[in-house]
């Protein structure tokens, strides 16, 4: 149903975030097992066991979203991405029962 223009400027921003597929994950997964090198796309499609046409666009969905990038045809993840999952990971490990 169509809204009036003071109502549609009065609603909450919603900004869209790009979906992470499963390649996508299992590529992040794996590059932060590896934070100190950066690697060819085919590199992390073989590491991973998924075809290598369907790497780049799982690896184009992490670069949007700023946890990977890319340079001289390597992808490494970010020094963000590391100290963020590197926080996230510490915070599960202190906050588990002795």
């Amino acid at each position: 149903m169509p809204r009036s223009r003071s109502q549609f400027e009065t609603s909450p921003r919603e900004y869209a975030t790009p979906q992470v597929g499963r390649i996508s994950i299992q590529a992040l997964e794996f590059l932060c097992a590896n934070p100190e090198q950066a690697f060819q796309s085919k590199e992390i499609s073989a590491e991973i066991n998924v075809p290598a046409k369907r790497i780049n666009p799982a690896l184009s969905q992490l670069r949007q979203c700023h946890v990977v990038e890319f340079r001289d045809d390597h992808w490494a993840v970010t020094q963000k991405a590391r100290s963020t999952l590197g926080s996230a990971a510490s915070n599960v490990e202190t906050s588990e029962p002795s």
